[in-house]
């Protein structure tokens, strides 16, 4: 998982620049210190919903903070809708099928059962995937972005 290391650089570099420890991290994010250490040593991916808080917290996008892009372009977030409608609105506006989805990402039709249904957050392995499948930012696969 490149990004995996890529994230964990792309956080340190934030911190320093923000003059922000993992403390202050932390209780922004009302999780565990240790979870932040756990980012940078890349023993722990974050949940979407971090990525999304620590992004928010940063000012940049998830692309950036994954290393998907080198340049932090700031942009106007906005509030992620619900996973599930998201999802349905990328099918029905990128004219791709699940049917595809399937066979070019080896997705199961159960996670992405899950997914349309809430029932679970996709990891940021597959919503890197879902970016690639319908050709967009991980920004906009969340809709953090328009475009």
């Amino acid at each position: 998982m490149l990004y995996l290391s890529n994230f964990a650089e792309r956080l340190k570099e934030l911190m320093i620049e923000n003059d922000l420890t993992a403390s202050i991290i932390a209780d922004k994010l009302r999780i565990d210190k240790s979870t932040i250490s756990k980012y940078l040593s890349q023993e722990r991916a974050p949940s979407i919903e971090n990525a999304v808080k620590l992004a928010n917290i940063f000012d940049c996008t998830l692309d950036f903070m994954l290393g998907l892009v080198d340049e932090n372009i700031k942009k106007d977030f906005k509030h992620c809708p619900q996973f599930s409608e998201r999802l349905q609105f990328l099918f029905i506006n990128k004219r791709k099928t699940k049917y595809a989805l399937k066979k070019q990402t080896n997705i199961s039709q159960s996670l992405l059962y899950y997914w349309l249904h809430d029932i679970y957050s996709p990891s940021v392995d597959n919503v890197i995937k879902l970016s690639d499948f319908f050709n967009c930012s991980f920004d906009y696969v969340l809709g953090r972005v328009d475009y």
